[in-house]
């Protein structure tokens, strides 16, 4: 009933705002022919550079054109490395992450493309017409995992001088093989929007929760109105570099502005997050104790979260900020993070702090180290990465890693790494290593973590 009550709001929604994508086409239009000749008597902006460079991160652009951003080229110059990197990226067969950089590009140089006659400025043309086709791209993967823990004990002492051994949590060894199919759709509806959908199928040899059935996991309507990057329905979202939450969404997100990007998200998120966790062992503890706290019934419904974000780009480094308010069966909660990333060469080097106002274990921070950019469509390329982790679990609700941070009852510290490379084109092979603890006990946690994926 729930994933019921989850499509039906997303198709109502969905139904809502192509009706204002269709009404708002025709106002759009007016002002087109006006914007871009606006648009040709501009200089080079920071946000064209910025955007650029995002292009020539996923390998769209020639070692040639990179040098020659730095030199302040004019505006026909930009537009021919646009026309290159467009036609560099439809030969591609994966998403590209950069594609909000190319739309923005495309738009801003629409009128240089269509004077050099590249046919790069048809890309924007068509747009404003959409040819309404269904694009389909997937990805197939199968990994195996190796998780192992060790959980320690803590000697709790009652008001009466009694001694109670309380276990945090359990020995856990396991390993599993999956196969996971996921098929991303995309069809056009007016200038600018578009429906997007992802269904997923996985299946694991070991485990009864993954039987390979199919389901639809994200419906959902994205597109531009003047200048708000829109996107409503069940998507997936990713905060603080997934550090705080990496999983699917329905809700609604406005996004604004190119070299300051601001964000704000409402919606529902997982029941389940280690903030709950947290609460439950606490009070937990509190009844071994017999203190007369007061036990709250449930800790899982529906859980409500509103964010902003911001985030300032320079072609050297980023700083993003966010804030959060989780309202949930258990209680509502704000929460906080910054981060930075520099970049230098081939480096890039980060950091992130979170901070929330739950009752204990709500302070972390996470540093990181990579080196390389993997691109699945270009054969031998690669990245590595190393994490240190030292996060209570009130930082976070669902972690990205592969690891057992989301198992850890008061939260984790350790490292991370891991490598992926593209051994051929859309082939790609990855390999993860964690090796963690448990923050109150020290309980060990360990996690071998490989893939190989296929994008097609």
């Amino acid at each position: 009933m729930k994933n019921f009550t989850k499509l039906l709001f997303t198709a109502s929604l969905t139904a809502l705002l192509c009706n204002f994508a269709e009404n708002g086409c025709a106002e759009n239009k007016e002002k087109s022919d006006s914007y871009k000749n606006v648009q040709a008597a501009k200089a080079v902006s920071l946000a064209d550079i910025v955007a650029l460079l995002r292009l020539a991160e996923e390998g769209l652009l020639a070692p040639a054109d990179i040098k020659e951003i730095q030199s302040e080229p004019d505006r026909e110059f930009v537009a021919k490395m646009i026309s290159r990197g467009y036609h560099a990226d439809a030969q591609k067969n994966c998403v590209n992450a950069a594609a909000e950089e190319m739309d923005y590009l495309m738009e801003a140089y629409d009128e240089e493309l269509k004077n050099l006659g590249k046919g790069g400025g048809e890309y924007f043309s068509a747009a404003q017409s959409p040819e309404r086709r269904l694009k389909i791209r997937g990805e197939a993967r199968l990994n195996y995992a190796d998780h192992t823990a060790e959980p320690k004990s803590l000697l709790l002492t009652k008001g009466s001088g009694e001694k109670i051994k309380y276990n945090l949590g359990r020995p856990y060894n396991s390993y599993d093989y999956r196969l996971r199919l996921r098929l991303y759709g995309e069809y056009p509806i007016a200038e600018n929007w578009a429906v997007k959908a992802m269904a997923e199928s996985e299946k694991s040899w070991r485990s009864s929760s993954y039987e390979g059935k199919p389901k639809l996991e994200r419906l959902y309507i994205e597109g531009k109105h003047k200048n708000m990057h829109i996107t409503a329905g069940a998507f997936a979202q990713y905060y603080a570099d997934g550090n705080i939450y990496d999983g699917e969404f329905t809700g609604i997100s406005l996004q604004t502005g190119r070299v300051f990007r601001g964000t704000l998200d409402a919606g529902e998120i997982s029941p389940y997050g280690g903030v709950q966790e947290a609460a439950a062992h606490r009070e937990r503890i509190h009844k071994l104790l017999d203190d007369g706290y007061k036990v709250k019934k449930s800790y899982q419904g529906d859980v409500r979260l509103a964010a902003l974000r911001g985030k300032y780009i320079q072609p050297q480094y980023e700083v993003e900020g966010g804030l959060y308010y989780y309202d949930t069966s258990h209680g509502s909660f704000k929460a906080f993070s910054l981060g930075t990333t520099y970049y230098t060469g081939d480096f890039a080097l980060g950091a992130t702090y979170i901070q929330s106002d739950t009752e204990d274990y709500n302070k972390g921070y996470v540093l990181t180290a990579k080196f390389g950019r993997n691109r699945s469509w270009i054969k031998d390329t690669y990245e590595i990465f190393a994490k240190y982790y030292d996060q209570g679990v009130g930082t976070y609700w669902g972690h990205t890693m592969n690891g057992l941070a989301n198992n850890a009852i008061t939260g984790f510290k350790g490292c991370g790494f891991g490598l992926s490379y593209t051994i051929a084109p859309n082939w790609v092979y990855g390999l993860e290593y964690y090796d963690l603890k448990e923050k109150e006990a020290g309980a060990e946690m360990k996690t071998v973590w490989t893939y190989l994926s296929y994008y097609f």
